[in-house]
């Protein structure tokens, strides 16, 4: 998210639910001049059923990072994610997951645009098809 704004993003919006991490989060957004950026502290599949974003169509891309993958929950939040209404029709979402067990099953309709390996973690960037 923050290589996102750094790149131009106009908002990210944060979801976080570990304390520490959230804590280090914070303050890197403090610290690089991102503090006006919402941080959700919550369970991001809990915030996927109840999006603060009101305007359909309005979130461009969406990353799934562990632990969701190595939890073994990246196809749950997959599946909520094809159903989003708030998601613009060309939404990229980029899915990353640990190398040790198999790339998580895209919903029906979702296609593979690019996906890699960089060490232990393997990525995908999937979108409707």
């Amino acid at each position: 998210g923050i290589e996102a704004l750094s790149r131009g993003a106009a908002r990210v919006d944060f979801v976080e639910k570990d304390r520490v991490a959230l804590q280090l989060l914070r303050k890197n957004l403090v610290d690089l001049g991102y503090a006006d950026q919402p941080v959700h502290a919550c369970d991001a599949r809990w915030l996927l059923d109840r999006a603060p974003w009101q305007q359909r169509g309005q979130i461009d891309i969406v990353f799934i990072d562990p632990p969701f993958a190595a939890l073994g929950l990246d196809a749950e939040v997959l599946a909520q994610l094809a159903k989003a209404k708030w998601l613009s029709e060309e939404a990229l979402i980029y899915l990353e997951y640990p190398t040790s067990r198999p790339a998580p099953t895209l919903p029906v309709g979702w296609v593979i645009r690019r996906e890699g390996r960089a060490g232990e973690s393997g990525y995908q960037l999937v979108a409707r098809g």
